[in-house]
């Protein structure tokens, strides 16, 4: 859900510059000055297919029907963004901010998500709202002659490519079209390094500051088309050195960096979004270049949140993807309440593992300064945090304190198109910010870098030896394989360097950040009701066990409870906002109110944050301070908080445990922390799953049952005492009157029915979902295993289906040929290389045909029974195979002339981890299917025909099997009725070129 534009339109505002000068022109009137300032904008979403008063249920999708879609938007829903919403907002934007900011940072997901199947996204429409959102940019923030006034540094996002997740290395159609559409925010000189990978910086303040556009999909863990950072081959490898030779220059130039992207690089101790092999990477860049980077600035998630990354997990062995890496699941592509919870409860354990920097400035008050824990007092190692580095979630304002005359982008764009280096570069201007007091002592140095604290060769990652002993105990220094030549690690900052902005108050520092939102609730003004007959079931059966309730009315708190914890029906559930299930009371022309963005809340004046400023020292406070700053707090002051207090844990009297106050101040900063990260969107019985985790789930019960006891214990005894059997035996199948006990006979004959049909219907259900997979079963699949294709999601206009026949060549193949020719058809065969001997001509006959050959390994047996040496010594022989029959015929074979068309199907149709592994390090992509008749066990020509037949849809996969003396008549049977039905049947490589071109 793109929380961020459909609810609150995340405008994340760095409005807490410590000097800004006055508003300046556009174009040639008064220099423009530096304010201290910058806008980020992310996940837009814009949707073209946006109806005002629509449903947003998922037969809907606010596209049609009748529902509670408003005018600017439908919040807390699933729906995207309606281009009122974005209009509105670029209006607000040009009459608020345009002559306040100095830069923007654009994180991508400027396209519609594609989760209607009645309007599948097309490349069209994908590139169309990114130029049409870029074109806003412009109309906003350039000149006549199309100059712009401030930079725009946008990225890619996950839905700005088809299919989504997935994009090959460059050069690439997707990076020559954005290279266009973001011709008037990439400096020229880099453009074509852009077709190249999709990465480049621009000097927002020149020779001071840098914004890097990182191509995150190339680090994304759900992009099967490219793998990880380890591989020089791999464009996140070249990304990851561009990136470490990039800072080394800004290192060199005395400029400072902000570090931009769209998938952020979150890291739980189960969950994951990038590749294990980048984020090691990136985590070991961040903490040799803490000097240089300012902060990462990231969207995606929908969670206005910050991450803390501990350089004590950096795993030198790591970096060349070494085994032995902990293994964590790749997160939610879009997170629901439920994987939300999960998420932000790891990483709240995460970060109650950190040990809290040393407050560098002096003790607040007499108490503090005596009463603390043992050795507050002592020299902290490390006085600045070094250890960590901050990557923001959607939004930031730095310090531009002796910056304010300094050139402007748009006045360096007039001179100069890359700024020279210049020798005689001013010094930093914040040696006098470290407090001397707090600098540690030369025979304690910190043991951060890895610690390379040398003044030698320090690519050997050496450290000095500590001697703290516990220290030395609970983690070992990493150290650089000797056998890896393609690891070059970065010099750390000198001994002597002070710390970066990131960590001590300097120009270029984040002060705070501003949080926008939009009530469209207020705005939309919709008058609703929810209707007296609740709306007809889902159409398809297997959803509606797991669909939303018609009405909130109907809802009881145990179901609601019930779903939330049921992880099928998280995966299926369609969020249907808040007003979900509702009509427009009378259907009239939309009456919004005025448009305007209102303040979330501001990091400087939050009353329990109380930030004052985004270093990680005081980020890393943590809790603990803010528990500190609320118990400083006048007694009788009102909180804004206050309605926390009704979701807080509570004791049993009399048993009240000592610490039990700050756990309570803990868990009110938790929940004033989530409620921020969902933009207020929250009630408090959601936000209550976020103080236990799991256990959430069952204090939503346990109160709610709770409360329909009586009041009274006396009146508990008088209801239940009635239904007391004197027989001790069967107390519940006796009753003392004919009536009940004939009511309970039959209420116990329903209850028995229903034991015997749900063990029925548990048993049934698996097989059924394997013989007709349903479409939300094939999404989830393909969404779980991205590298792994089950069908593509075409629009009705491509009736293409890709007809896979395994188990070739054999007696049959001919009789199949002749069946495929007569339909004017095309298959790919997936070929067995112990049937090829004596065949091989069979083999050309099907490449002269135009049909296509794939690996179905060497023998018909299971493929998770052979081990790895054998699985990929079987995959070679049969790739030689295959390949001499192209060479036979003239053609490149799969593989050649950088074609990307190398398919395994793994035997009996079973995969695991370790056969992914081995066929992507052969460049293989598995295939398996959408649309399978279990024609290898099932011989009825007619009922394998009609089963296929009836799961007909475009994009599918069909699979087959040679070998077998029916295959031939149910092709007969099946292909005249697709051609009657207007579909056609084509290879996979060709069903892929409609996706992918």
């Amino acid at each position: 859900m793109a929380l961020a534009l459909r609810c609150a339109l995340a405008l994340a505002l760095l409005c807490h510059g410590v000097i800004a000068g006055s508003p300046g022109p556009m174009a040639d009137a008064a220099p423009r000055k530096l304010h201290g300032r910058f806008l980020h904008i992310t996940d837009i979403h814009p949707d073209q297919y946006y109806k005002a008063h629509s449903s947003t249920d998922e037969d809907g999708a606010c596209h049609r029907g009748k529902g509670p879609a408003g005018v600017y938007g439908a919040e807390t829903s699933d729906c995207d963004s309606p281009f009122s919403l974005v209009n509105a907002t670029f209006d607000w934007i040009a009459d608020n901010l345009k002559d306040e900011i100095d830069f923007i940072v654009w994180t991508g997901d400027s396209a519609r998500h594609d989760r209607d199947e009645k309007l599948p996204r097309s490349a069209d429409q994908v590139l169309g709202t990114n130029t049409w959102i870029a074109d806003k940019f412009a109309d906003v923030f350039a000149d006549k002659d199309d100059r712009m006034a401030i930079p725009v540094v946008p990225n890619f996002g996950n839905n700005d490519i088809l299919p989504h997740n997935i994009l090959l290395p460059g050069p690439n159609k997707w990076l020559q079209h954005y290279t266009h559409i973001w011709r008037r925010f990439i400096p020229e000189e880099q453009r074509h390094s852009f077709e190249f990978g999709g990465w480049f910086h621009v000097e927002v303040i020149p020779n001071k500051l840098a914004v890097f556009s990182l191509n995150t999909l190339y680090f994304f863990d759900r992009n099967a088309g490219v793998d990880g950072c380890a591989v020089p081959s791999e464009p996140g490898y070249k990304q990851m050195e561009w990136l470490r030779v990039q800072l080394q220059i800004m290192r060199e130039r005395g400029m400072k960096a902000i570090l931009t992207g769209h998938v952020p690089p979150a890291r739980t101790e189960s969950k994951k979004l990038w590749d294990e092999t980048c984020w090691q990477r990136y985590s070991l860049w961040m903490q040799q270049f803490r000097d240089v980077v300012v902060v990462g600035l990231y969207g995606h998630m929908n969670i206005d949140h910050f991450l803390i990354h501990d350089n004590h997990e950096i795993d030198i062995s790591a970096l060349s993807g070494a085994s032995g890496i902990a293994t964590r699941e790749a997160m939610d592509d879009e997170l629901t309440i439920q994987s939300a919870t999960d998420y932000l409860m790891e990483l709240r354990g995460d970060w109650a593992k950190l040990t809290p920097p040393a407050h560098t400035g002096k003790p607040k008050s007499e108490k503090s300064r005596k009463g603390g824990r043992k050795g507050r007092g002592k020299k902290r190692k490390d006085p600045w945090g070094e250890r960590y580095h901050l990557s923001l979630v959607s939004p930031s304002v730095y310090n531009i304190s002796g910056l304010e005359n300094n050139a402007v982008w748009a006045d360096a764009l007039q001179t100069t198109a890359s700024p020279a280096v210049t020798e005689d570069a001013p010094a930093q201007k914040h040696l006098s910010l470290r407090h001397l007091s707090a600098e540690p002592d030369a025979d304690t140095v910190m043991d951060l870098d890895m610690d390379t604290d040398t003044d030698k060769d320090t690519s050997d990652m050496t450290t000095t030896k500590k001697k703290n002993k516990k220290n030395k105990k609970h983690r070992k220094k990493p150290k650089k394989p000797s056998h890896d030549p393609d690891l070059h690690i970065p010099s750390p900052p000198p001994k002597t360097a002070p710390p970066g902005p990131a960590y001590s108050p300097q120009p270029l520092t984040l002060t705070g950040y501003t949080q926008y939102f939009a009530n469209l609730t207020h705005i939309n003004n919709l008058d609703l009701a929810t209707p007296s007959a609740p709306p007809s079931a889902p159409n398809n059966p297997f959803l509606s066990l797991f669909a939303a309730p018609s009405s909130d009315a109907d809802a009881d708190a145990d179901a609601d409870a019930d779903r939330h914890a049921s992880w099928l029906g998280g995966l299926l559930r369609w969020r249907r906002g808040k007003h979900g299930g509702k009509k427009p009371v009378v259907v009239a022309p939309p009456r919004p109110r005025a448009f305007a963005f209102e303040v979330e809340y501001h990091t400087a004046e939050d009353r329990v944050l109380r930030l004052r400023d985004l270093t990680a020292n005081k980020s890393g406070e943590g809790e603990e301070s803010e528990s500190e700053s609320e118990s400083e707090s006048d007694e009788g002051e009102e909180s804004d908080d206050d309605e926390d207090d009704g979701v807080q844990v509570r004791e049993k009297k009399g048993k009240r445990k000592k610490g039990g106050k700050k756990r309570r101040k803990q868990n009110k900063a938790w929940l004033h922390f989530v409620r921020h990260a969902f933009v207020g969107t929250l009630e408090k019985d959601e936000l209550k799953k976020f103080l236990a985790g799991s256990a959430g789930h069952s204090y939503l019960i346990n109160t709610n049952f709770i409360s329909h006891l009586p009041s009274h214990p006396s009146a508990i005894l008088q209801q239940t005492q009635p239904q007391i059997d004197p027989n001790p035996m069967f107390p519940a199948l006796r009753l003392p009157h004919g009536v009940l006990r004939r009511r309970l006979r039959r209420r116990r004959m329903a209850t028995l029915l229903l034991l015997l049909v749900l063990p029925l219907a548990l048993l049934l259900l698996p097989p059924y979902l394997i013989y007709k997979p349903p479409s939300p079963l094939l999404r989830y699949l393909s969404h779980r295993w991205t590298d792994v294709l089950f069908r593509v999601w075409l629009p009705r206009t491509k009736p293409l289906v890709a007809l896979t026949i395994d188990d070739a060549p054999s007696q049959h193949t001919a009789a199949i040929l002749a069946a495929l020719a007569a339909a004017g058809a095309r298959a790919t065969f997936f070929v067995i290389g112990a049937q090829v001997p004596g065949r091989e001509a069979v083999l050309r006959d099907m490449v002269r045909a135009g049909h296509e050959l794939a690996n179905h390994g060497m023998r018909d047996e299971p493929a998770r029974v052979l081990g790895s040496a054998e699985l990929a010594a079987q995959m070679r022989q049969v790739q030689g195979l295959i390949d001499a029959a192209y060479r036979d015929e003239g053609r490149v074979p799969p593989g050649g002339a950088g074609r990307r068309d190398l398919y395994y199907r793994p035997g009996s149709g079973f995969f695991s981890d370790r056969i992914r592994g081995v066929a992507r390090a052969l460049g293989y992509r598995l295939v398996l299917g959408s649309i399978y008749p279990h024609d290898a066990q099932i011989g009825y020509a007619w009922l394998n025909a009609r089963h296929v037949l009836s799961m007909l849809s475009p994009g599918g996969i069909i699979i087959c099997h040679d070998r077998r003396s029916w295959t031939e008549p149910m092709l007969r049977k099946v292909l005249p009725e697709m051609t009657r039905r207007g579909y056609k049947a084509v290879t996979v490589s060709e069903l892929l070129d409609e996706v992918t071109g």
